[in-house]
């Protein structure tokens, strides 16, 4: 249950790596050095480079794979070099202004945290010893201060998490300016007045980063958790006409999302993610709401007028009609995943059953949804959540241990047929997504005590009568 890793041919080596060569070429242009040769100062840049790469190369494939991914990577790490060269070559005397947290800020924001971290080291470590500063303040500011920034933003869930990002890298610049201050015997002035310019550096990076942040998300196509919230909100026009159009299914979704959510975070994925995801998953529905039994409230049913081929068409038609909308009203890639992924390449076999039982030959793969399987956790996460409570909603009894035996046939059923092959869940993770699904679900579908009529209640007697 592991995806393969995407692989990239000698050529493709070469071009990354080019890339990489063209950083050092613009640091060797951004700080020259007269008395030594450019190649040998590439050389150096590069070497000092080079730790980022082999760590993109090894642990963080799928970026290095992604040529445009790595391209705008190689643009954030060369765009602050050239900015700290800038800063420098106005305010010569002022090494705080080494703008290595705007980079941290950026890169954690697109990627990760752990990624902006190695990328502040090595921003930090190769600014801060070229020969344009005298001393190694340049290099401490940029350590601390793009280590700060990175940590500080990295849960970004509302756009005020920025004033602790702020707040943190400023932090930081203090406390390398006070220990300047005691090793080099500093004024209280001189120490206040490094403190602010790190917090001038502080802040304008935090305003930077949101500033670039919207073209950054579209040249590299990377969804950040501030996008997420903003698709997230109801009142959207795709969700609005979900919640009115086909309640049923809203209602699902909504409760689905619940489920991924926490089971995403139980196992450390993207639980922002998950939610919005499903939230969106189920959006081909639109296109012919009434023939899903979650939002048929009238009796009868329109299947019952169809024949099994022809029901099976329009359940597993969903997927490409959510799948187009999705295009219409601008969803990301990562959101569109979770429509086209979460039945993978199932069957409908209450349909494929009917038309067996109906004398038929019927062929399997006109009723069989067009997939691909899940190839990410949260959309495997997904598909599981979406039989789940939709099994669990059919139980006469639903106690906790037939609440979780549910769970458990239902898991090892996607596993059998194969649907979690390219998914990158571990058996451990699956215990702990059946262990959140079982704790929510049981508590969604516990027994409740029929209040008094005379109380204004609802009670078993009122029940028969109004059905």
């Amino acid at each position: 249950m592991s995806p393969q890793r995407p692989v990239v041919d000698p050529r493709g080596h070469l071009v990354r790596w080019a890339l990489l060569a063209a950083v050092a070429g613009v640091t060797a242009l951004a700080f020259p050095v007269d008395s030594t040769s450019p190649a040998r100062v590439i050389l150096l840049d590069l070497l000092l480079l080079a730790p980022i790469w082999l760590l993109l190369a090894f642990y963080r494939r799928e970026t290095y794979a992604d040529l445009r991914d790595l391209t705008a990577f190689a643009a954030i790490l060369a765009g602050t070099i050239v900015l700290s060269a800038l800063l420098h070559h106005l305010v010569p005397a002022r090494p705080e202004l080494t703008p290595v947290p705007l980079a941290a800020m950026l890169i954690t924001m697109l990627w990760n945290g752990r990624l902006a971290v190695s990328a502040a080291m090595v921003l930090g470590v190769l600014i801060g010893t070229q020969g344009a500063f005298p001393d190694d303040r340049a290099l401490v500011f940029g350590l601390v201060g793009g280590t700060a920034g990175a940590l500080g933003i990295r849960v970004l869930r509302r756009r005020k998490s920025m004033y602790l990002a702020v707040l943190l890298t400023a932090g930081g610049y203090a406390l390398g300016s006070v220990a300047f201050g005691i090793l080099d015997d500093w004024s209280l002035r001189a120490v206040l007045a490094s403190i602010g310019y790190g917090t001038l550096v502080a802040v304008g990076s935090a305003a930077v980063a949101l500033l670039v942040l919207p073209l950054l998300e579209q040249s590299v196509r990377v969804t950040t958790d501030l996008t997420l919230l903003e698709l997230a909100d109801p009142s959207r026009p795709l969700l609005r006409r979900l919640a009115t159009e086909a309640p049923g299914t809203w209602a699902h979704s909504i409760a689905m999302a619940n489920l991924c959510e926490s089971a995403c975070e139980s196992i450390g994925a993207n639980g922002l993610l998950a939610r919005v995801g499903c939230y969106y998953h189920d959006v081909g529905k639109l296109a012919s709401p009434l023939h899903f039994v979650e939002n048929q409230l009238r009796p009868g049913n329109p299947h019952d007028a169809l024949p099994p081929a022809e029901s099976a068409k329009i359940i597993t038609g969903h997927v490409l009609a959510g799948e187009q909308l999705a295009r219409e009203y601008g969803l990301p890639q990562v959101v569109r995943d979770f429509i086209r992924e979460h039945h993978g390449t199932t069957r409908v076999e209450y349909f494929l059953d009917r038309a067996r039982k109906g004398g038929e030959d019927p062929d399997p793969a006109a009723y069989t949804y067009p997939g691909p399987r899940p190839r990410r956790a949260e959309t495997a996460i997904a598909m599981l959540a979406d039989s789940a409570e939709a099994a669990v909603r059919v139980l006469d009894d639903p106690t906790p241990e037939s609440v979780r035996s549910a769970i458990d046939t239902l898991v090892a059923r996607k596993i059998a047929t194969g649907q979690l092959d390219d998914a990158p869940l571990t058996l451990r993770d699956l215990e702990r997504i059946k262990g959140e699904f079982g704790r929510i679900l049981g508590g969604m579908r516990h027994h409740r005590i029929d209040y008094p009529a005379s109380a204004g209640g609802i009670t078993g007697e009122t029940k028969a009568v109004t059905r």
